[in-house]
């Protein structure tokens, strides 16, 4: 299995698998620690714009229940486009292209705005219903609540795969958003063994810091509020996007490429 997938780099007939796998993970390091500043950067700007949304999902298990739905309601119109938007300035850091980071952040916002929208949405809402589902069926117990929620587990890890996919081909095609959602799937079916590698990664991340705000001391706070807010968000993004978009690349772009090739050819 390709650690950051597979032929990233083209090699000749020579070269061993686990050649192969030394120079992608290699190339992932470099390029991380090329844009370690840039991605601070970007980590900061993407945690202080879904800041509220994130403080809502917080205050909705509080006293301050209404305070924490109203923030997500607001969330629900932002969410999806600021996510489009952080990761447009992601793929360009990993495709090495050159990126503004502010002019670009609030350009993609605007334009992603109505196609990332709905899936922002969907983001919010569909893992409440997938948490409600499982407490549901932990509490009848049985084999029956068993195998549903093994069920509901795997809809959730489908879910958060299909969004590796997902915001990605929103920043790079014209798609519709079905179109989008089915390519993801597919993706999220077909590369399944390295995805879950990969969502292991970014949720042990995730949960670390998720943890230390949960210890409920200082210290854990701060060393949650600095991952977070510097580190955490971006270094998830650079990993998924970094491994995804090969995939997408080979599967979507170069596509599109022949097919215009053809197309010119039989002029």
């Amino acid at each position: 299995m390709g650690l950051f997938g597979t032929n990233y780099n083209k090699e000749g007939k020579g070269v061993s698998k686990d050649e192969r796998e030394k120079r992608r993970i290699f190339a992932f390091f470099d390029e991380y620690g090329r844009k370690f500043g840039a991605l601070i950067k970007a980590n900061i700007l993407y945690f202080l714009t879904i800041l509220p949304t994130i403080v809502g999902v917080i205050l909705t298990g509080s006293e301050y229940k209404v305070a924490g739905i109203i923030l997500l309601i607001i969330g629900l119109f932002t969410f999806g486009p600021l996510t489009s938007a952080f990761t447009y300035i992601i793929r360009n850091y990993v495709m090495q292209s050159h990126v503004f980071l502010f002019s670009d952040f609030k350009e993609q916002f605007k334009i992603n705005y109505k196609i990332s929208l709905p899936l922002g949405i969907i983001d919010i809402i569909f893992p409440m219903v997938l948490i409600i589902a499982f407490k549901y069926y932990l509490n009848i117990g049985g084999m029956v609540a068993v195998i549903a929620g093994g069920i509901v587990l795997f809809a959730a890890v489908i879910f958060l795969i299909i969004n590796f996919y997902a915001y990605p081909m929103i920043v790079t095609f014209n798609l519709k958003l079905r179109h989008i959602l089915k390519n993801a799937l597919l993706f999220a079916i077909v590369k399944f063994p390295v995805n879950l590698f990969i969502l292991i990664i970014d949720g042990a991340i995730i949960y670390y810091f998720a943890m230390q705000f949960l210890s409920f001391n200082i210290l854990g706070f701060i060393i949650s509020l600095v991952g977070f807010s510097l580190f955490a968000l971006s270094f998830v993004a650079f990993v998924t996007v970094f491994t995804v978009w090969k995939y997408i690349e080979d599967a979507m772009i170069e596509e599109d490429e022949e097919e215009e090739s053809v197309f010119k050819d039989s002029i």
